[in-house]
């Protein structure tokens, strides 16, 4: 591999909301969480193993400024915080100057926590956001 190849970094990363792009975004986590159990019978090692749901969460992490613009939207659509929000989508994109990309859609994002702090000597403020993704995120590899 060389040297010359170009790797995805942070300034290659959009995220949209409803259609609007996240200008204040410091960082997104998902975790796809599947359940995964040992099973035993006759003895104390494992004789096969048993799944069960997946799930999947994940954290927005935005500035005080990109908040105070999600907030006014919840508050004019006459709710009182993004708690109250209905499930709306997350739409990220990863692109290359050579055209690479790699889309992920949350379809159905529910915030199910926010938070906040602050504290002496901080150069920007942040929220962040925890949500319940209600359908699976979908990962597109484009022209890679």
């Amino acid at each position: 591999m060389s040297g010359e190849n170009q790797v995805y970094s942070w300034k290659d990363y959009t995220a949209t909301v409803n259609g609007r792009t996240l200008i204040g975004i410091d960082s997104i986590d998902c975790d796809i969480e599947k359940k995964v159990e040992s099973v035993y019978g006759k003895g104390d090692t494992p004789i096969g193993f048993g799944t069960g749901n997946k799930k999947s969460s994940g954290k927005l992490t935005i500035t005080e400024e990109e908040y105070a613009v999600l907030q006014k939207a919840a508050v004019d659509a006459g709710l009182n915080d993004l708690t109250d929000l209905p499930p709306f989508p997350i739409v990220g994109l990863l692109e290359k100057k050579n055209g690479e990309k790699i889309k992920t859609k949350y379809p159905a994002v529910k915030i199910k926590k926010v938070g906040m702090k602050k504290k002496q000597d901080d150069t920007k403020f942040t929220r962040d956001i925890d949500f319940e993704n209600l359908v699976m995120p979908v990962e597109t590899p484009i022209g890679v």
